[in-house]
This record gives C-alpha cells, sequence and structure tokens, in this order.
C-alpha cells in the first residue's frame, strides 16, 4: 500500500483525534450490548488504521453507528493530508466456516491464537445472523483457550439471558476471568457486578467491589476513579474504610464520594508504583524518549519477534481480529502479570505506543502514576484537550515539547475549556495524576 504523507498540521491533528478514542476506550464503563457488538468488533479493528478507506466502509456499513462521527473526522484528517493515489484495495471477506465445523481448540497442534482468532470470528458471524446460542458455544470455547474479548462476551450474553440461560453468578466469573486476564473492561463490570443488589441470584458483595477498585487504580486509575459516582453508599463506605486502614483515606465513613476519596484513590494508585520518581527513570524500565520506548524505534517491525527483541525480559500478547476482510493485530507488553504497553500499528510499521505501566517515565522524569499535572511544563492553552468522562471527571491529554509524545492525566473534577477550546493551566487540578504516555514515531 502506498504510503499516505501527511503535513506536520494533519498528523497533529490526527494524533489528537487517537489520543481522545484512547482515553475515552480505557475508561470504558459496560459492555455493549449483543446488538451493537458486530460493529463494536469492526471499529474496534480498523480504528488505529491510517487509510480513509477503511473508515468510509464503516460508514457504509453503520452510518448512524455510534463511531460514525469519529469516522467522518477521521476520514476529513486523513484525506486533507493525502497525496493523490489509488483508493487502498480492500481483500473480499472469505466465505464463514460452517456452524458445524469450529475450530476445535484442544486437540491441535495449529497457532493457538490464530484457531482463537477463528473461534471469535465465527462467535460473531453466529452473533451478527441472530444464532445465539451458537454464538455463545464459540465464545465458550475460546474462553476456555484464554481469550478475555470471550469471556466479556458470554459473560454479557448470560447477563442479558441472550442464547443462554440468565445466570448472573456464572456472568460474574467470566467478567473475573476477564480481569484476571488483565481485561480493563472485566475489572469495570465486576465493580458494577458486585456494587449491585440482583435478585435472586445476588452478586452483592460491596467489600469485593471496593477491592477490585483498589486493584484497577494501580492498573488504570482514569478507569478506576470513573466507577466511583456509580457506586452505592454500602461500596463507598468499604472502599473508605479500606483506604484508612492503609492509611490513606483520613475523611469521615460517610459512603459518599468526594474529593478526599478520590485523593485518596490517587495516592493509592500511586503507592502502587515499586520507586517515587527520580531525575533519572528506574534502572531496568523502558524509557520513553522522542525516538522511541525503550528499544522500539520507528524503524522497528511491527512484529512479535521484533516486539520481544526491543524489549527484553517482557512478555508480549498478540490479538488477532479478522473480519470481512479486514485484519487488525495488536501487542502488549506484560510484566509481573500486569499489562504495561499496547503497540499498535499497520501494514509492518508501528503507529503508537501507549504506556501505562505505574514506574515508567520518560528521559525528563515524568513518571506514569506517579508524576501529576503540576509537574507539566508545556503550554496548556496550545497543547492540551479534555474529554469529558460519564461521571464528571475530565481526562486530560497534553503534547510535549515534542510532538512525538502526548501525557494523559486523570482530574478527579470537571476541566473548564474556554470557548475556543484552550484549557487554562488553573482550572486543571494540579494533583491530576499521570495515567498514560503515548507515543508516535515521527519522520
Amino acid at each position: 500500500m502506498e504510503r499516505i504523507e501527511m503535513t506536520t498540521q494533519t498528523t497533529k491533528r490526527l494524533r489528537r483525534l487517537i489520543a481522545s478514542t484512547a482515553i475515552a476506550a480505557a475508561c470504558l464503563l459496560a459492555l455493549p450490548a449483543a446488538a451493537d457488538q458486530l460493529e463494536e468488533t469492526y471499529w474496534g479493528m480498523i480504528r488505529s488504521r491510517s487509510d480513509a478507506q477503511s473508515f468510509e466502509n464503516y460508514l457504509s456499513r453503520f452510518p448512524d453507528g455510534a463511531h460514525a462521527a469519529d469516522a467522518r473526522a477521521r476520514i476529513e484528517a486523513l484525506k486533507s493530508g493525502e497525496a493523490p493515489s489509488t483508493a487502498p484495495t480492500v481483500t473480499p471477506a472469505p466465505a464463514p466456516a460452517s456452524p458445524s465445523e469450529p475450530a476445535n481448540l484442544g486437540t491441535t497442534t495449529a497457532d493457538p491464537a490464530a484457531l482463537i482468532e477463528q473461534t471469535l470470528e465465527q462467535a460473531v458471524a453466529a452473533q451478527s445472523r441472530g444464532d445465539l446460542k451458537e454464538a455463545a458455544r464459540l465464545f465458550g470455547q475460546a474462553a476456555e483457550a484464554g481469550s478475555a474479548l470471550a469471556h466479556m462476551q458470554l459473560a454479557n450474553m448470560m447477563e442479558l439471558g441472550a442464547g443462554v440461560p440468565q445466570d448472573y453468578r456464572g456472568a460474574l466469573a467470566h467478567y473475573e476471568a476477564a480481569a484476571a486476564l488483565g481485561d480493563v473492561g472485566g475489572y469495570v463490570a465486576v465493580i458494577n457486578a458486585k456494587n449491585m443488589d440482583y435478585q435472586p441470584d445476588s452478586t452483592f458483595d460491596p467489600a469485593g467491589a471496593a477491592r477490585f477498585i483498589l486493584e484497577l487504580s494501580r492498573i488504570d486509575l482514569a478507569a478506576a476513579l470513573s466507577t466511583l459516582d456509580r457506586m452505592g453508599s454500602a461500596t463507598l463506605s468499604s472502599l473508605q474504610q479500606q483506604m484508612a486502614r492503609g492509611g490513606f483515606y483520613t475523611g469521615k465513613i460517610d459512603g459518599q464520594t468526594g474529593p478526599g476519596t478520590r485523593a485518596a484513590l490517587e495516592a493509592h494508585a500511586r503507592a502502587g508504583a515499586a520507586k517515587p520518581p527520580s531525575s533519572a527513570p528506574s534502572v531496568g524500565q523502558p524509557i520513553v524518549t522522542r525516538k522511541g520506548v525503550g528499544g522500539i524505534t520507528r524503524d522497528t517491525s511491527y512484529d512479535a519477534d521484533a516486539m520481544r527483541a526491543a524489549l527484553p525480559g517482557y512478555e508480549i500478547a498478540v490479538r488477532r481480529v479478522t473480519l470481512e476482510g479486514v485484519s487488525q493485530v495488536s501487542f502488549t507488553a506484560r510484566k509481573n502479570g500486569q499489562d504495561v504497553m499496547r503497540i499498535e500499528g499497520m501494514d509492518g510499521r508501528i503507529s503508537h505506543v501507549q504506556v501505562t505501566g505505574s514506574g515508567i517515565a520518560d528521559e525528563h522524569g515524568m513518571t506514569v502514576g506517579l508524576s501529576t499535572f503540576k509537574d507539566f511544563t508545556g503550554d496548556v492553552e496550545e497543547r492540551c484537550l479534555v474529554n469529558e468522562m460519564r461521571d464528571g471527571s475530565s481526562a486530560v491529554s497534553c503534547e510535549s515539547a515534542t510532538p512525538a509524545i502526548t501525557y494523559a492525566f486523570a482530574a478527579a473534577s470537571p476541566v473548564r475549556v474556554d470557548a475556543n477550546g484552550s484549557v487554562r493551566r488553573s482550572s486543571v487540578p494540579p494533583q491530576s495524576v499521570l495515567v498514560r504516555i503515548t507515543w508516535y514515531p515521527m519522520d
């Protein structure tokens, strides 16, 4: 495929769009309903692509879809910087596998990741044609093979009673399995389930919900903060009690969300990092610079072997999804059982790296999970944008002095934006924690 060259202005606008999508995804509050899953799966595969044709294909299938506005914005941004060229060719979709001949994940020696992908593809196809019983069976098969996505889908179907008997406890078990595999959506679903008093098959466990919030805060602080306004007083009281025992909360145990509760959760998250920030990043941790992340640079091939060579000591997990001829591959770097980076790209090239692991820093000491907005020294009005979350909090994304790096901060309270779209430094809480650093390869 001919490479699309973009002006610096267009590149910056596109990176802002990608950053906005990433922040919103990290704060996901619920799994889409089964009827919307085909669209969500399709969008998940194309959202990091850099060809306008992919987004035009999305709009042709889902003209009123949940991501239609984002798709149109991406098309405009991409086309405004495209040199005249032939539109990319999309490979026609292969015929769906027969439901009676699913991939057998337990008795074959083929690539397990490819077999999981094939089974998920069959499950989504069954779901889209209304065969929910077959979809549930296939999702169950992929879940047994270790797919977090399959656990999430099957849990959602059990919760709704779609294709399987309604089973809240069974759904909770699958949400917990997804969380154990590092899925942030799984954590949020478990928290929601344990916070709600379902009848007659109750999963109500406020102390358990609080424990999962605390654990999630050290994996994805923004997602953990976004759950608080949805919690009942029993869960919030338990959360306050647990944080008080840890020395993070000193206020009244009142079962209400307020600045003190949010600040305590942020402090708990910061305490989860191995070492405090310093002028030099921790030894052995990859460093984010203008040129790359650890050993990853703009010249690193977009394949698993190259990622493992660039990040020694890290487990590299591969996720492949193919639907209707569109294939998306992403990589997740893990350390000590925790997801610390997500690498995305296409056509053999890296498009961006999202760093979320606590303790990983840039060359100036800005450290995920430890540094706060008061440490950001850039031009806030020119380089920051705000995403408002459903719970009233805000996610603030700022460019560094070099356009290759952006920082995402979790603000516990709303951040005001001027009529011209500018963000004033005084409107952002100085203790907003750095939750993500994103690096983009620049030519």
